[in-house]
């Protein structure tokens, strides 16, 4: 554990000149480091070159591996989502499901707020700074995206400082430019969560 932190304080330190209160960077680290499930609304916006595409919706996560996602809005996938499990993708409407063949369940790694932990903790280029807006301070954590995808390049978390909960998670091309932006409304660290939830 020890070890851990000392590492953590050298990267923070090599990796960013903006002012960083140590303590809030403790603190989310004790409270994210080993998330065993949570729950989630959030509201999504996927950029494209046509288009862009909102959605709201609702997460679940239970370690150590179990994932859903219900479609709230829009209305028309109102009773709609899937769940990511070791075999592929499922994917369900109005009680109805089916496993899509062949997919590879790595677009979740972009919206589940587990999955950017693990990589950040676990990666070599790391970041942390502080930042303010109307509603407070906030800390932001900046991470090099898992594996070689151009538009999947590096992903940014805003934590809020005062209440340590997630903010906002984003994912940037490798022209900066935001592709995938995930704003937290409502979150729920570590819930009981029913196996049920994540039945195929």
């Amino acid at each position: 554990m020890i070890f851990t932190v000392i590492i953590l304080t050298i990267t923070l330190s090599g990796c960013t000149t903006d002012k960083l209160n140590h303590d809030i960077y403790s603190r989310i680290y004790q409270r994210y480091s080993d998330i065993k499930s949570y729950t989630a609304v959030i509201d999504v916006t996927v950029y494209s070159n046509v288009k862009e595409g909102k959605y709201t919706l609702k997460q679940y996560y239970k370690a150590p591996g179990s994932y859903r996602v219900d479609v709230l809005r829009p209305e028309n996938m109102t009773g709609s989502g899937c769940m990511f499990y070791e075999d592929g993708l499922y994917l369900y409407s109005n009680g109805n499901g089916e496993k899509l063949d062949g997919y590879i369940p790595s677009d979740k790694n972009y919206m589940f707020l587990v999955d950017f932990f693990e990589n950040y903790y676990k990666g070599e280029e790391t970041a942390a700074a502080v930042t303010k807006d109307i509603s407070g301070e906030q800390t932001v954590l900046t991470s090099m995206a898992a594996g070689e995808n151009e538009y999947r390049f590096c992903q940014k978390l805003w934590i809020d400082n005062k209440t340590c909960l997630p903010a906002k998670l984003e994912t940037f091309d490798i022209n900066n430019k935001p592709v995938i932006s995930v704003v937290f409304t409502e979150f729920e660290l570590n819930p009981k969560i029913n196996d049920d939830v994540f039945k195929r």
